[in-house]
């Protein structure tokens, strides 16, 4: 008997991996992430439109005040320069607690004509320029970068800054500044649900956004966007609209480390608004009668309802677990169940990797915490009631 040994066309994965992602701006997500992982404070992201030879290029630029990449250093949890552009090295791996941990992410940058990095720690500056990446990697060749380690000016500096030309082939769909500040709120760390469950780690977090079509920038403030404050008394409410009271209706329920059925070791959080459609106004995307439609903007079914989330950011929309059949009703959800045991797909785009019992567990014990905990509330009864009479 002869012995084989199963080889990786690294070309063609490395192409595979790269146009996974489903959304352009993903690259956006994964760059924020890498900025949490690196402790940072201060985030900046920008998309603009600069002449390349006769042509509008669209380049992406982040920068962060993290710790920095290290040239060389391949000490676990360290950021390093070869992680960055490797595919499936990650120094998150053993980290449980960082985003990045499939050594995938920061391949979106290579659907892209050039990838510059500038990095600083320890009193020097990284320097990397990688030409070319996507159309080498179309031609079934692995793009090669260049590197030098020098001085820094600057011996206290620390951070990077990523610039991205040529994106995803200069398509600009999606990279207008109220587009990217949708994204941004709801798909990637800095739109984490964490500071309703009481978490504020990141709490002072800031990022600075310019998108496409924006003069200046503008800075946000962390966490994901739901309505100032709760206002349940339909009494009250009837003041606002005698007639649909339920429409600036607004009730939340939060819980962590609720545990999952049959997994004791295991648990997750719920954070879960009951929004009437005119308490939705904070949210400037959605589409409404009568109003004027603006590109990027989404029906209120396309985006509310029940999401599966990890590490506080949402990944996949589950609300037919809870649907109850109700389209009106289930419209009005604005909730979230993180669980840090969902396995996502490479590209981040689903729960689908996860183990078929835990994923059956999981269902089970979020659909027990809605019946019990939403629909057994008195409040939200009352709510139903009312929402049926003005339907």
């Amino acid at each position: 008997m002869q012995k084989g040994k199963p080889e990786v066309d690294a070309a063609a994965e490395f192409f595979e991996i790269v146009m996974d992602f489903r959304d352009p701006r993903d690259a956006i997500r994964e760059a924020i992430s890498n900025d949490f992982d690196a402790g940072a404070t201060e985030i900046s992201v920008r998309a603009r439109i600069v002449p390349y030879r006769g042509q509008d290029e669209l380049v992406l630029t982040f920068e962060d005040n993290g710790v920095g990449i290290e040239a060389e250093s391949l000490d676990a949890g360290v950021p390093n320069l070869h992680a960055f552009f490797d595919l499936g090295r990650s120094t998150s791996r053993e980290s449980p607690d960082r985003i990045g941990q499939k050594g995938h992410g920061t391949k979106t940058f290579f659907n892209s004509r050039e990838i510059e990095v500038y990095s600083w720690r320890n009193g020097q500056e990284t320097y990397a320029v990688m030409p070319e990446p996507r159309s080498r990697l179309a031609e079934k060749q692995i793009p090669e970068y260049d590197w030098e380690h020098r001085p820094c000016a600057d011996p206290l500096k620390t951070g990077t800054t990523i610039v991205v030309k040529g994106y995803n082939q200069n398509r600009t769909q999606g990279f207008s500044h109220d587009e990217l500040m949708d994204f941004i709120y709801w798909f990637t760390k800095f739109g984490s649900i964490e500071a309703e469950l009481g978490l504020l780690t990141h709490a002072t977090t800031k990022l600075t956004l310019q998108g496409l079509g924006r003069e200046t920038p503008e800075v946000l403030e962390f966490g994901h966007r739901f309505p100032a404050k709760e206002q349940y008394d339909l009494k009250s409410l009837r003041r606002e609209d005698a007639g649909s009271p339920t429409k600036y209706f607004v009730k939340k329920w939060c819980e962590s480390g609720i545990p999952i059925k049959g997994f004791p070791h295991y648990s997750l959080d719920m954070v879960f608004y009951i929004e009437g459609d005119r308490a939705k106004s904070y949210n400037k995307m959605i589409r409404r009668q009568g109003a004027p439609v603006r590109e990027g903007m989404y029906l209120v079914e396309q985006r509310y309802g029940l999401w599966a989330a990890k590490d506080y950011i949402p990944v996949q929309n589950l609300t037919e677990w809870i649907g109850r059949g109700q389209r009106a009703a289930s419209t009005k959800f604005h909730a979230f169940a993180n669980c840090q045991q969902f396995k996502l797909t490479a590209n981040r785009g689903d729960v689908g990797n996860t183990d078929e019992r835990l994923m059956s567990a999981i269902r089970e014990t979020i659909v027990t915490w809605f019946q019990n905990i939403v629909l057994g509330d008195p409040v939200y009864q009352k709510y139903e009631e009312e929402l049926a009479l003005e339907v």
